[in-house]
């Protein structure tokens, strides 16, 4: 039997009779609920209000719109609209709560003044309405937000929507329980960003927001969790100040459950916080545990390497330092953050097993998904040329040690091929893979999915120039592609709808 409490006539939590396994349903009114949509008309002023869409807030309207669509009737060529979506109920998760599920769902209205969805059935425009769920990474108001202003947002772990199958009433649901746990452990809830995949026009979706009259078609996120009583998961963080030493520091700084640090199963701790230093010299790998009380523990392993590369470059005052750090309950998820963040321009570049397989371009602080088991090295540069870089040590996330690099990881090794293009990308049957040439040895392609798992390894022979990927029954999401020899790897995206 379940019981049930309300919370401001909008909020439900539903409580099970396991102490530890909950449900959280969140489905706010319009004094609690916070959503909006946000539109440009590319700086035209339509003759139905006094400036452009971009510099006006769309608070209290019934309708969320993602569209992009004609505005010829009030003057102007072309109108562009967001939606804006931010669950506060969030914040009362307790501290220690463990996400198993987060799913969004969102309403169709019956009737509206626009269009309604552009896809269904007969529909006359040839095109298709589907759109990300991506989290938002700044702040906003739902009372003063503007296209202008809009909250910058986060690829990583997006969610992408179906295609509508009628007009009106259509309603969707997306697993967001990946986006989440991104949010929480961000530490800061700004919500979700919802935008058409394709920006262009003719395609319309249109769900009911927290001011529509009809309470039962108001947002709503249902979140599963469990309430580890004994919470064991710690943070780790390594500075490249000071690139030998290692710090963990443990969530739960309570003393209930006596905290115990050990390492490789030695103890070397029994306070909330922990450093150690791990030589680079000889490369090696550690398992590093936090056990509370006896009764609950966290692990993880980890290896530290001589980078054995070029050294740093640093002009004048430049601070090119930045740390690595991660968690003990995302090991899979490493944050890179720039000491100085105070500079126009952050260049990184993340290698793994001395091949380029991500950059970031102006972030301070980019988040970098672990890719699978080998050697990571982290490159920051700052400023709009070379003029200062800083390349951290080797390091690895994994169970097992890579065999150690050197500097020609860096410059020799690459692949003789590159990937031209996938396509079709994104896709909803087969795609075709391009190289840019011949291939001249044996290689393998992987496609994993975005939880690391891998799915398809098959091998490439000399020779090939393109590839069919048969992938028509993966379910739709995001897949990471590699192409693999003996020495270095190619990566690249694949959405499959």
């Amino acid at each position: 039997m379940k019981r049930i409490i309300f919370f401001a006539l909008s909020i439900i939590f539903v409580v099970c009779n396991s102490s530890r396994s909950q449900t959280l349903i969140l489905k706010p009114d319009s004094a609690i609920g916070k959503d909006v949509f946000i539109a440009t008309t590319y700086t035209c002023t339509p003759s139905i209000v006094p400036a452009p869409y971009e510099t006006i807030n769309f608070d209290a309207l019934p309708d969320l719109l993602i569209f992009d669509w004609s505005l010829n009737v009030f003057g102007c060529s072309r109108t562009t609209h967001r939606s804006l979506l931010r669950f506060d109920g969030l914040n009362n998760l307790p501290s220690n709560a463990i996400i198993t599920s987060a799913t969004l769902n969102l309403f169709g209205v019956p009737s509206t003044t626009n269009f309604g969805n552009s896809s269904y059935p007969g529909a006359p425009f040839g095109t298709t309405n589907e759109f990300w769920v991506r989290r938002a990474t700044s702040s906003w108001n739902e009372h003063t937000v503007t296209w202008s202003n809009q909250p910058s947002f986060d690829t990583t772990h997006q969610v992408l929507s179906p295609v509508s199958t009628s007009r009106y009433s259509w309603n969707t649901s997306f697993n967001v329980t990946t986006l989440v746990q991104d949010i929480l452990a961000s530490g800061t809830n700004n919500g979700f960003v919802l935008m058409l995949n394709s920006e262009s026009m003719y395609r319309e979706m249109v769900f009911a927001s927290s001011d529509h009259a009809d309470s039962s078609l108001w947002p709503e996120l249902i979140i599963n969790y469990s309430v580890d009583t004994c919470f064991s998961s710690f943070d780790w963080k390594i500075a490249t100040t000071n690139p030998s030493t290692y710090v963990f520091d443990a969530l739960d700084t309570s003393t209930y459950y006596a905290p115990q640090w050990k390492i490789n199963n030695n103890i070397v701790g029994s306070s909330s916080s922990m450093s150690n230093f791990f030589s680079s010299s000889t490369p090696n790998s550690f398992d590093i545990k936090l056990i509370k009380g006896n009764t609950c523990a966290d692990s993880i392993k980890i290896c530290h390497g001589n980078r054995d590369i070029q050294d740093d470059y640093a002009a004048g005052t430049c601070n090119t330092h930045f740390t690595i750090s991660g968690n003990s309950r995302s090991v899979d998820t490493i944050q890179l953050s720039a000491i100085d963040q105070s500079q126009a321009n952050y260049n990184w570049t993340v290698y793994f097993n001395g091949t380029a397989v991500a950059t970031y371009s102006n972030p301070a602080t980019p988040r970098f998904k672990v890719l699978g088991g080998g050697w990571y090295t982290f490159r920051l540069s700052i400023g709009n040329g070379e003029e200062c870089y800083r390349i951290s040590d080797h390091h690895c996330f994994t169970d097992t040690l890579p065999s150690p690099l050197s500097v020609t990881d860096y410059s020799a090794n690459q692949l003789s091929l590159s990937i031209t293009n996938i396509s079709p990308n994104p896709t909803s049957g087969d795609t075709h893979i391009n190289f840019s040439k011949e291939a001249t040895e044996i290689m393998e392609l992987k496609v994993y999915d975005m939880t690391g798992k891998q799915l398809m390894n098959v091998p490439i022979n000399p020779g090939t120039k393109s590839f069919t990927l048969p992938i028509h029954n993966f379910v739709p999401g995001i897949y990471q592609v590699q192409i693999v020899n003996s020495k270095t790897i190619l990566n690249d995206r694949l959405i499959k709808l």
